[in-house]
């Protein structure tokens, strides 16, 4: 949602008795049409235990809507120069929201569009490349997480199905049924959807 995230220049700033992710700024942004955005990507994990997981190829591309220029520190509280999140920019006048459906226009577009884009102003290998990358970083990113879902994975079956079957949306090889999923999902009755930023 955007709520707690700053820019600074100086440790000073940072609270040492406050839990905080910190990242280091890139210097040097890709920008579309002089905005800075970032990619939502989706990835639906439909086993741990064997482990599998499918990218859905259609995520966003969510701009910001000041252009960007490099931080100074008349700059620095410019959130919607620097943030790229819906809940800043929603709000700022300069949001476009695009008229047409495709994807391929305002503050919010399609990851289709974004490696078309990369195609036109970069080459298809390097759109080949950039997708080929983001696949591995939602790879690594759910192994990482791997020996925790794997407990909580089995510590679920093991406390609320014990001596029962299994949950109605859980098929014999382990696999999410989608549409029991659904059913479920509209009784409260499954996991909820994680999210994880990078």
């Amino acid at each position: 949602q955007g709520r707690g995230i700053f820019l600074t220049s100086s440790l000073d700033a940072v609270d040492p008795m406050e839990s905080q992710v910190a990242q280091q700024y890139i210097r040097r942004p890709l920008l579309i049409d002089g905005f800075k955005f970032d990619l939502r990507i989706y990835v639906l994990m439909t086993s741990v235990k064997p482990l599998r997981m499918y990218i859905f190829r259609e995520g966003l591309v969510r701009l910001a809507t000041q252009e960007y220029v490099k931080p100074s520190k008349q700059n620095l509280a410019d959130r919607c120069m620097h943030l790229t999140n819906y809940a800043v920019n929603k709000i700022n006048d300069r949001f476009d929201t695009a008229e047409d459906t495709s994807g391929e226009t305002g503050s919010k577009r399609s990851l289709g569009w974004f490696l078309k884009w990369i195609a036109q102003t970069r080459g298809l290998k390097k759109s080949r490349i950039v997708w080929q990358r983001i696949s591995q970083l939602c790879c690594k990113t759910i192994l990482a997480v791997v020996p925790t879902l794997l407990r909580e994975y089995e510590d679920h079956f093991e406390r609320h199905l014990k001596g029962k079957e299994k949950q109605a949306w859980v098929n014999q090889s382990g696999d999410i049924d989608m549409e029991a999923y659904r059913k479920a999902a509209a009784a409260d009755e499954c996991p909820q959807v994680p999210e994880s930023n990078g």
